[in-house]
């Protein structure tokens, strides 16, 4: 029992000085450090060209103005949509509470 005690001792401590001394940190190799590939300058644009107009009924309402194109729509209708907040503790989900919005409906299309 002894002698077993003793040989598992010595090869425990074999085994832990061989791992300690066997494998030793090979030297961290050099960094080298490389410049970021450089673009070239875009050109300045040489020919500016004012935005074309589109033919169709202007629409202005509370701030926001577009145009709806001919033959898209025959006009737009406007509303103030007023907030929805839970009012005296109603309980609602929250894609139904929504701050005041301006909605646009196309008409006539």
């Amino acid at each position: 029992m002894k002698s077993l005690r003793k040989f598992t001792l010595l090869t425990v401590l074999l085994v832990a000085m061989l791992a300690c001394s066997l494998f030793t940190p090979a030297a961290p190799s050099p960094v080298t450090v490389t410049e970021p590939p450089t673009t070239p300058a875009l050109p300045a644009p040489t020919d500016t060209q004012a935005p074309t107009a589109v033919n169709g009924i202007p629409v202005s309402f509370s701030g926001t103005s577009f145009v709806i194109p001919d033959g898209l729509g025959k006009g737009a209708g406007t509303e103030i949509v007023p907030e929805s907040v839970p009012q005296n503790g109603q309980d609602l989900p929250y894609f139904a509470i929504n701050p005041a919005y301006v909605h646009f409906t196309l008409q006539g299309y």
